[in-house]
């Protein structure tokens, strides 16, 4: 079985920007997908694409927003990505170095979802998003237009602020509705398409950053993440990762928003030579060890995070794996 389609937290952050302006219930939103609330705002951890998907069509729902994925995309930007992504682009010389690098970048960020560039002809270049989940998710449409308002903000800081593209192909039947026709009075929908892209001026790829950074040592966006796992096994421990501080997720719950039976991930994991049990282990044994070492953060705030309700059982655990301490190994790794 292929890995879990995974999201780096930082997605939810533009969502939950503008649905908090709204005034809307998000924390109970979050909740209702049953996606990690603890974790939510950790850039470390990875959520479940599917949970993450069902929340924003929820919440669009429940708000009666119609073009939610497009209105955040657009008020995000390019900083959709990361909290500072537009503004590192301004370090790449061209418009294509940085349209290479973006796709390269979001790699690190989900699976299965990605960005590419491919030559439609002698004078155009099309800019192509690779969605998550297929026109039969109920909330391709939005998460399709999120994508490509904020693909839109990436041409814009070569192209400047008023550019827009020629023509936009969508993979989903619907039609653009009148907010996102008004933003872009002047650019041919397609819809139904093969692919979901924007075309872009082959003559723009050369033009250089519209305006510098204010920060003349901003340097590119680094693609030295660590990047989600590409196996069943690692992505359901890097899912068990971020639901650790909540408590022990059972079983029920981690297949619930991998969108799959308890008994066929129960399957799966045997034939990677595991059981549920060892690989919540394994997830809290990297935590704690990454924690340990890294940080001077107190052993029982360390025991909270990875769900132990006892500081005294996260040392026996602790122990079982490694046959010495946590203040031991804290001793022996961390520098600080």
């Amino acid at each position: 079985m292929d890995a879990v389609p995974l999201h780096r937290t930082l997605i939810i952050r533009p969502f939950k920007a503008y649905l908090q302006q709204l005034g809307a219930p998000v924390e109970d939103g979050l909740r209702k997908a049953k996606l990690p609330v603890e974790s939510i705002d950790d850039p470390e951890h990875y959520i479940s694409g599917l949970a993450f998907w069902n929340f924003v069509g929820a919440m669009a729902r429940r708000e009666g927003i119609k073009d939610l994925g497009f209105l955040v995309g657009e008020s995000g930007g390019a900083n959709c990505i990361h909290p500072t992504f537009r503004e590192s682009l301004t370090a790449y010389p061209t418009l294509y170095q940085a349209l290479v690098h973006t796709c390269k970048i979001l790699a690190t960020e989900t699976t299965r979802s990605h960005l590419t560039v491919a030559c439609q002809d002698t004078n155009t270049l099309r800019f192509i998003h690779h969605t998550s989940f297929g026109r039969e998710h109920p909330s391709h449409y939005l998460m399709e237009w999120f994508a490509l308002s904020a693909m839109v903000d990436i041409v814009r800081v070569f192209a400047g602020p008023d550019w827009s593209p020629a023509e936009i192909s969508l993979t989903s039947n619907q039609r653009p509705g009148r907010v996102i026709e008004s933003r872009f009075p002047h650019t041919r929908f397609l819809t139904g398409q093969q692919s979901s892209h924007m075309c872009i001026d082959t003559a723009l790829l050369s033009a250089p950053p519209f305006t510098v950074a204010a920060d003349s040592a901003m340097t590119p966006a680094s693609t030295n993440c660590a990047k989600p796992a590409d196996d069943f096994a690692g992505s359901i421990k890097q899912l068990l990762s971020a639901y650790l501080p909540e408590g022990t997720p059972s079983i029920e719950l981690i297949a619930e928003i991998a969108g799959i039976h308890p008994r066929t991930m129960q399957r799966q994991l045997r034939m990677s030579g595991l059981s549920y049990r060892e690989l919540l282990e394994q997830a809290r044994y990297d935590t704690a060890t990454q924690l340990l070492a890294q940080t001077d953060e107190a052993i029982m705030v360390i025991a909270h995070r990875l769900g132990y309700d006892e500081p005294t059982h996260f040392a026996r655990a602790f122990r079982r794996m490694t046959g010495i301490s946590p203040g031991q190994y804290r001793r022996q790794h961390n520098p600080l």
